[in-house]
């Protein structure tokens, strides 16, 4: 905040101004889907507004019961075994932990996750590992802050099983070239420091401070 020369008050300004966008997005969205009657983007629609009622004044109530809809339209649009179902139970669980301190009950939405994600993307599929682990906090206390657009590095894993939510991030320094990988997410870079040469399907370009 410093750096980009932004006081608290101006930043918790910009968020709400932004949580308030994102809400009037969401909706139009699902009235969008709605309008077309595609269950499976109208459940992707109320998972999102699911999340951005967390932030918007941490309603988690308001949050689950959105969560508890996406769940059932994915059931109706996907059957059991969908990515985004897996992501529902995952979300749900992460709240009734986090939130709602409620172990065994989380445990519970874990396992389904578990369930869907290990038939579905595979047992070393970093989103399969991620429940696991979440699985396995459930049987002891609740830990970190409440959150559910961050991900830190487990100690004990290595770099390659980063704990997944539904958005990662993390800070990196690199200073040595790194060939093409493929990925099943959008991935933003942020350079803060330094310089580098970016390759793509676009080309190669110099990337520097600020530039996304």
């Amino acid at each position: 905040l410093h750096d980009a020369g932004m006081d608290w008050s101006q930043y918790r300004t910009h968020i709400d101004e932004t949580l308030e966008e994102a809400q009037e997005a969401a909706k139009e969205c699902i009235q969008l889907w709605a309008d077309i009657a595609d269950l499976g983007k109208l459940a992707d629609a109320w998972a999102a507004f699911a999340a951005v009622d967390f932030y918007a004044g941490r309603n988690y109530e308001r949050a689950m019961a959105k969560l508890r809809v996406a769940r059932t339209l994915c059931q109706r649009a996907h059957g059991h075994l969908h990515p985004t179902k897996a992501l529902i139970y995952f979300n749900m669980g992460y709240i009734t932990h986090l939130v709602f301190r409620k172990p065994k009950d989380a445990a519970e939405l874990f396992r389904k996750s578990l369930e869907i994600r290990e038939q579905v993307l595979g047992l070393e599929h970093p989103f399969t590992a991620a429940t696991r682990a979440e699985l396995l906090r459930c049987e002891g206390p609740p830990r970190g802050s409440m959150t559910l657009i961050s991900a830190s590095l487990d100690s004990s894993m290595d770099d390659d099983a980063w704990r997944f939510s539904p958005i990662l991030a993390r800070t990196q320094s690199v200073h040595s070239p790194r060939g093409p990988v493929a990925y099943d997410c959008v991935k933003l870079i942020f350079v803060r420091a330094g310089s580098a040469v970016l390759y793509s399907e676009f080309g190669m370009r110099p990337v520097n401070v600020g530039d996304v």
